[in-house]
């Protein structure tokens, strides 16, 4: 299933960009990575000439700029979100080993 946005063009003339489920996700995981960097301060996202990023966040409006044609930006995201997602994974791995032990060991007390 793919999403259509139409994206208006001069003299009322329309495309219609079609993303597909992968592009969704991308598009919805770089969003909610810079989301959760600014741990819940994003207040805006703008995109100046095609070519540069504005992120506006925080209580004074803190800008960060962002230069859309360097492709690091875009690796270095996925790098990241694929790091968080490894140390999230660790992290209920962990939860659940421990709460086995903990289960574990109220058990053998109760028992005696």
């Amino acid at each position: 299933m793919s999403n259509n946005i139409k994206d208006k063009k001069v003299r009322n003339n329309t495309v219609s960009l079609l993303f597909s489920n992968n592009d969704n996700i991308n598009i919805s995981a770089a969003l909610s990575f810079i989301r959760n960097k600014l741990q819940g301060r994003l207040k805006n996202i703008s995109v100046i000439n095609d070519r540069t990023a504005v992120i506006i966040y925080g209580k004074h409006k803190d800008r960060l700029m962002i230069d859309l044609k360097d492709n690091n930006y875009y690796e270095d995201l996925e790098e990241k979100l694929e790091a968080l997602k490894a140390e999230n994974d660790n992290l209920l791995l962990y939860q659940q080993k421990t709460s086995l032990v903990d289960n574990a060991s109220t058990t053998s007390i109760a028992s005696n």
